[in-house]
């Protein structure tokens, strides 16, 4: 039998072979197409799960931000320099001369604003309290330097002693 002869008695079948293995291609094609979408999908699903955890954690740093403004407040000086007068009144102790030094900038956002300070106290007791007060008020300020000299002076029959502080005190405010 030679091929034409085979190809007029099985065209039928040779035909349903032939439409078989094209749809078996196609079919083929297609699953490989629809499994890379699967695939470029889930990396999708997986690439946006990732950025979505990214979003919550800038989420909570923002939040962080927020209470750190408010921690560094955003009062001018002349209120800061009052709150050093009112903690020195509640502490019995007397400011003789406040002296703003430059501004140190530590980020665009924040800046350490010092102050040089001459104190007049009592004792080191009330010395103390004006730094204990000072460091743990809700705005932010740091004792940096400080000197201590004593002072006699002699009020009618009495001598009198008195302690002179020299106190570097810096506030951080929030410039944003």
């Amino acid at each position: 039998m030679n091929t034409v002869n085979f190809l007029n008695k099985y065209k039928n079948s040779v035909f349903n072979v032939g439409i078989v293995l094209v749809a078996v291609f196609v079919a083929a094609k297609i699953y490989g197409f629809i499994e890379s979408k699967k695939i470029a999908t889930e990396e999708t699903r997986v690439m946006e799960q990732k950025k979505n955890e990214v979003l919550g954690e800038i989420s909570g740093l923002e939040g962080r931000l927020a209470m750190y403004k408010n921690y560094l407040n955003k009062k001018d000086l002349s209120a800061s320099i009052n709150t050093i007068g009112n903690i020195a009144r509640e502490s019995s102790a007397k400011i003789i001369s406040v002296k703003p030094t430059p501004e140190e900038s530590y980020t665009a956002y924040i800046g350490k604003y010092p102050f040089d300070l001459i104190l007049e106290v009592d004792n080191y007791h009330s010395l103390g309290k004006f730094i204990s007060r000072l460091e743990s008020h809700p705005d932010v300020y740091a004792v940096e330097v400080f000197s201590i000299s004593p002072q006699r002076k002699k009020v009618g029959e009495e001598v009198e002693s008195k302690l002179i502080v020299n106190v570097r005190v810096s506030t951080f405010l929030f410039k944003g």
